[in-house]
């Protein structure tokens, strides 16, 4: 039977000044100062890793299948943006097109706003030159400064590539635009029916 919850507190108490040691055998302190106590000190990366852990929650991976990647692309709409801030529409002045070879025959394009990146995998740029580096995920924040020094340099370019053998994570409810590019042979009979068959696609 557990004691009343103001009897736990109470057993947990400690005087100013005295330790308690954890189950990992380090001691909390007691005293600020006090030389005789120790903390445990997380390890480097911990909070960047609950950083990201809180960004990936909720999202998808695009492409989503490993290991396929994709050539990031920041891309710039061309056409004059109409002011519908009245209407509680935020201008999107640039978007993000990731393109997946496939195949030879099967290409597969997936643009959608830049807003809705919320990170990317890309490989180390620590290990570039190696003939497999490993892949790291960075967040939006971690990269955010590169992309707004490509946005300034596009000049009359509407797009500029960003990372290469890339993987994007969206929220699930992101509007994403696919295009995909497909080579195959059918017979004229199909070929009149502008149609794609059953089996012929490249991309499931």
């Amino acid at each position: 039977m557990l004691a009343p919850a103001s009897m736990r507190r109470l057993s947990s108490w400690r005087p100013p000044g005295e330790t308690r040691p954890n189950p990992g055998g380090v001691h909390t302190q007691g005293t600020p100062g006090d030389p005789t106590v120790t903390a445990a000190a997380p390890p480097p990366d911990f909070q960047q890793d609950r950083i990201l852990a809180l960004v990936l929650a909720g999202t998808v991976s695009l492409p989503s299948t490993p290991p396929a990647t994709g050539d990031l692309f920041l891309t710039r709409d061309p056409e004059p943006i109409p002011d519908l801030t009245a209407f509680g529409v935020l201008p999107t002045p640039y978007f993000i097109k990731i393109v997946q070879v496939v195949s030879p025959l099967c290409v597969v394009t997936r643009t959608l706003a830049l807003k809705d990146l919320r990170a990317v995998t890309i490989p180390d740029p620590e290990e570039a030159g190696r003939e497999q580096p490993r892949r790291v995920t960075l967040p939006l924040a971690r990269i955010v400064g590169h992309i707004e020094k490509l946005a300034r340099d596009l000049g009359d370019e509407v797009e500029h590539l960003l990372f290469e053998k890339a993987v994007i994570h969206v929220p699930e409810g992101a509007q994403v635009l696919v295009r995909v590019d497909s080579y195959f042979g059918v017979t004229a009979a199909e070929a009149a029916q502008h149609l794609i068959p059953p089996g012929k696609t490249c991309c499931h």
